[in-house]
């Protein structure tokens, strides 16, 4: 239950909190705050200095027998606002999405899928290879439904990776040590290295 605010009456100056106490916060500010998380980490002195950072990509070649070429192209996702997390992608709608709604790829695609994949380091022992869609219900695939299936492979990945063992020498890089939900998506291109595959551009809270 919320307390008052306590106003001392013996001060000379008019409306100095002497002994104020803030009301705890409703539901709906605690998950407006822990939304908020990825974007400015609690201020906690027992915790380091943290920062955002890009998760590491490598060059990649296309999967046998590939014959379709790709122009390169970067997705970016809220450009200004540095991306959007997975917390809301999964729980949220394309309105949080600028041109959400809007066909991910403004140029004509080689083909209905595209190869997808997951570069975690440590992992390269665990799948990480997926298709996205490039048409839905025949028609072109909407930047809000691209990042929402980017959080499905995402998701996929996570879940083997979490039952396997990080690759020596890249400890700091477990995933048992990452909040899923509070990573972001910043973009998706098909730039690092085969034009035919696709990599997503993704960001995460890290310990300095």
């Amino acid at each position: 239950m919320p307390r008052a605010v306590i106003i001392s009456k013996e001060s000379s100056l008019k409306g100095l909190v002497t002994d104020a106490r803030l009301p705890y916060p409703t539901k709906d500010a605690r998950l407006a705050s822990e939304q908020r998380r990825y974007i400015a980490p609690p201020q906690n002195p027992s915790i380091a200095q943290c920062k955002r950072v890009d998760i590491p990509r490598r060059p990649l070649n296309s999967s046998p027998g590939r014959i379709y070429t790709w122009p390169q192209v970067t997705l970016a996702f809220n450009g200004q606002a540095r991306g959007i997390s997975f917390h809301e992608i999964q729980r949220g709608s394309p309105l949080l999405l600028h041109l959400g709604n809007s066909p991910a790829f403004n140029l004509p695609v080689p083909q209905n899928q595209a190869e997808f994949r997951i570069g975690w380091p440590g992992y390269s022992h665990v799948t990480s290879t997926y298709s996205l869609p490039t048409i839905i219900a025949g028609r072109p695939i909407t930047l809000w439904e691209l990042a929402c299936k980017v959080v499905e492979c995402y998701a996929s990945f996570w879940e083997h990776a979490r039952r396997a063992k990080v690759s020596q020498g890249n400890e700091r890089w477990d995933v048992k040590g990452f909040d899923f939900d509070a990573m972001v998506l910043t973009a998706v291109g098909n730039t690092d290295g085969h034009d035919a595959v696709f990599q997503a551009t993704v960001e995460t809270i890290m310990l300095l």
